[in-house]
């Protein structure tokens, strides 16, 4: 249980400090430069995916097979250093194909590449940080999840408060702080964990890493893609001020698509051990739906009904022209929770290579969508393609769902949208707010529409409490005992 709530509390302070970071970039870059990182931060991580094609999955699962026996676990991980700079050779030249390809102009190949590099160091940081979990460490992967993501939000921060944020102090602060993380990991996994980092070079065995993780790359590259797709379209087909409206739109739900994770992780274990009892997985199939989907509308609600409330806090008020593309951000947002859910309860199912068919065809669909989209319609219309394909996606899993006997029932519909009315009342009908007496606030926070907001929140989140407490609370404290007793047993 304490490794689960340090990754869990290290993954949403992390998520933090990125959105921290993309907030400082657009409220201190004009739109076009903004553009520039968000674009290059994006093609940065999707091309140092072709370094590990999913080595990390395929190593946290032998290393913690192999844990107990020194000598292979030595080996292990000495072929997958070696693979990786096979990886990293083979890579390098066609990221640099690919890129001249794209014909982007000098200063984005330029500031793609540097940012490939942090990429890159970040995915060997990364590589090590899954060596922690395999044993078992996770209090120091979090320690250094903190750590790398904290060094940049601070350097970014002191550059935004001197008024030096350029393009190129946000290069060298990402690579300081990759560095620091990388270098630290190096040693302290050296020192604490039964590991070397290089063997004798075998062909045979490297091939053999690089077939077995291949699955695990499928899955991150299409994740990635799934959300790097709209900007790369924008880029090409309108400007780089398109790509900075459009990150500003989706970075407030992309970032929230931590709280789905973090309450499916928890329940995992018990949905997995349930596989064979069809009832006990529907109630906590439901439960589930229930909780996720109050969480997704609460929060579309503020962002359908005040998207011109919460762009300036995010960016600055010349970005208020993507708030109908955060409307349907929003919309997207509700249907990635719940296809977080769908997805998972189909995995416990043993349904995982289905899940992974589907993803691979709603990401295709996505990229078609995009490519057609964009052309037509621009910043909408790369928003209509990511919730479009992410609607049906999750209609999708929903169906498949039925024929395991796992429904959504109309009593879950009508439980989770009476948040929607909890939030949405108070902001709909400014007469039924007071004021409190306060009559001054800073310029992006006009004071009407702030308490609206603030009192639809807390009524939502009453609303919340007392549902959960109400329906749930039997279901969920008797799972919580249940895992109580297993981690104590084991």
């Amino acid at each position: 249980m304490a490794n689960a709530v340090a990754l869990l509390l290290s993954g949403g302070i992390s998520k933090v400090f990125v959105l921290l970071v993309a907030i400082f970039a657009f409220k201190g870059l004009s739109k076009d430069d903004a553009g520039v990182f968000q674009l290059a931060y994006g093609l940065g991580f999707i091309f140092a995916l072709f370094t590990e094609i999913g080595i990390r999955g395929y190593l946290l699962r032998e290393l913690a097979r192999r844990r107990e026996k020194k000598q292979l676990a030595r080996e292990l991980f000495g072929d997958i250093f070696n693979a990786r700079v096979v990886l990293t050779l083979a890579a390098t030249p066609l990221v640099l194909g690919l890129l001249l390809l794209m014909n982007y102009p000098r200063f984005i190949f330029v500031v793609t590449l540097w940012f490939y590099l942090y990429a890159f160091i970040d995915s060997v940081s990364m590589m090590l940080k899954f060596a922690l979990r395999a044993y078992e460490r996770m209090g120091l992967d979090a320690v250094f999840s903190i750590i790398g993501r904290g060094v940049v939000f601070f350097a970014v921060a002191i550059l935004w408060y001197n008024g030096r944020l350029t393009v190129s102090n946000l290069i060298v602060a990402h690579l300081i702080a990759s560095v620091i993380e990388c270098v630290s990991l190096l040693l302290v996994c050296r020192l604490l964990l039964p590991i070397r980092y290089f063997n004798t070079f075998d062909w045979p065995r490297i091939k053999s890493i690089l077939i077995k993780s291949f699955p695990f790359a499928v899955i991150n590259l299409i994740g990635l893609l799934y959300l790097k797709t709209s900007i790369i379209a924008l880029s090409k087909f309108v400007d780089e001020a398109a790509v900075a409206l459009f990150s500003a739109a989706e970075r407030l739900p992309e970032a929230s698509l931590f709280i789905p994770m973090a309450i499916v992780n928890a329940l995992i274990p018990t949905l997995a051990r349930s596989k064979n009892q069809p009832d006990s997985i529907n109630r906590m199939y439901n439960l589930l739906v229930r909780l996720v989907l109050m969480i997704g509308l609460y929060l579309c609600t503020v962002i359908m009904l005040c998207p011109d409330w919460i762009l300036p806090i995010i960016s600055k008020r010349e970005y208020l022209a993507a708030a109908p593309t955060l409307c349907l951000c929003g919309i997207w947002m509700v249907a990635a929770f719940l296809q977080y859910v769908t997805a998972n309860v189909l995995t416990c199912l043993d349904q995982e290579k289905w899940v992974m068919r589907r993803y691979t065809w709603m990401c295709l669909a996505n990229i078609v969508l995009t490519v057609i989209l964009v052309p037509l319609y621009g910043l909408f219309g790369s928003a209509m393609a990511l919730a479009i394909s992410q609607v049906v996606a999750t209609g999708i899993d929903i169906i498949r769902l039925r024929k395991h006997y796992c429904f959504i029932s109309l009593f879950d519909l009508l439980v989770a949208g009476g948040v929607t009315l909890a939030v949405g009342t108070p902001i709909l009908f400014p007469g039924t707010v007071p004021h409190f007496g306060i009559t001054d606030l800073p310029e992006i926070f006009p004071i009407d529409q702030t308490i609206r907001v603030i009192m639809g929140l807390i009524l939502g989140a009453v609303y919340m409490v007392v549902a959960v407490c109400i329906h749930d609370r039997e279901l969920l404290l008797r799972m919580l005992k249940r895992q109580e007793k297993e981690s104590t047993a084991a």
